[in-house]
């Protein structure tokens, strides 16, 4: 009589001299068939792993590679930006100092327009004592965007006070390179006969209205530099 085996779902006999069951007159393979599909099964596994860490290592590889040339560009970037930034900064400093000193031994000097990065300013001279001792005293007001930059042949701690002004203002030395080394902001014409001194020696001194480099946003280490104008040197 056949009946349907639990593990095989096929028919089975039985054999009355051996005592041994049959699949068909195949013998039931049992626990070393499901030994080998297990075998397989690991066999298959260890080589997906294998695949898996061969394609980690492959992306491991190119993204080293992809930041190893992200580094090396941004170090040559730098570089190159070190080299080039003095060299159009002393080529502005060299234009800028020249067309100083043409509106300076000028009979009629004329304002030139310069700039902190973005912020555009047009600027006067005091060049000789007399100029230097007059400075903005005696005004009402300076326009906006206006500014007076004082002129010296060499470097020191040159003071300032507020003796006949009218009005508070900014007061920015400058070092040789046109770079800013100190602010005095908000001097009021109460605080004379109070003298106000850079820390270090510096070229120029530049004044402009009170609140100037706030608004801006501009410190020490802003750079002034020339605009270009429609009339060249």
């Amino acid at each position: 009589m056949g009946i349907l085996a639990e593990s095989a779902k096929m028919p089975i006999t039985e054999d009355s001299h051996s005592g041994r069951v049959h699949h068909l007159g195949k013998v039931a393979r049992g626990k070393p068939l499901r030994g080998f599909e297990s075998l397989i099964f690991r066999q298959k596994t260890r080589a997906a792993s294998a695949n898996e860490k061969e394609c980690y290592n492959i992306f491991m590889y190119f993204s080293l590679k992809k930041i190893t040339l992200i580094v090396t560009f941004g170090v040559i970037g730098f570089i190159v930006w070190q080299i080039v930034t003095p060299f159009f900064g002393s080529l502005n400093q060299d234009v800028l100092s020249k067309r100083i000193s043409i509106e300076t031994i000028s009979n009629n000097p004329r304002p030139i327009s310069v700039a902190f990065g973005t912020t555009t300013l047009s600027i006067e001279f005091a060049v000789t004592d007399s100029e230097r001792d007059q400075g903005l005293g005696d005004r009402f007001f300076l326009e906006e965007g206006k500014g007076m930059l004082f002129i010296f042949e060499k470097n020191d701690r040159y003071g300032i006070w507020m003796k006949d002004m009218l009005f508070p203002i900014d007061i920015a030395w400058l070092d040789s390179k046109y770079r800013i080394i100190d602010i005095e902001r908000n001097v009021s014409p109460s605080t004379y006969p109070e003298s106000f001194f850079p820390d270090t020696p510096a070229r120029y001194v530049l004044e402009v209205n009170a609140g100037f480099f706030e608004k801006n946003g501009i410190s020490t280490g802003a750079r002034l530099i020339l605009l270009e104008e429609d009339d060249p040197l």
